[in-house]
């Protein structure tokens, strides 16, 4: 039964709610840690520089530009 649900909303998720597939990838340009972001949907564009490659740093990166994602865009 609990298998059935979740394929169910599986299904639905892309439909219900296209603008919550955010992909998030982690790069170097020039030596420095670049985060970027891009909505699945829409195709709008984030990135950060980051201090380091730290876990945290980059958990704290991604809720900084998922947070901020209506303000800061390229």
């Amino acid at each position: 039964m609990q298998i059935k649900k979740m394929v169910k909303e599986y299904k639905s998720f892309e439909q219900d709610k296209p603008d919550e597939l955010i992909q998030a990838d982690l790069t170097r340009f020039n030596g420095l840690p670049i985060l970027t972001m891009e909505d699945d949907h829409s195709r709008k564009f984030w990135a950060a520089r980051l201090e380091n490659e730290t876990d945290d740093t980059i958990v704290d990166g991604i809720l900084s530009i998922y947070m901020n994602k209506n303000t800061i865009l390229f």
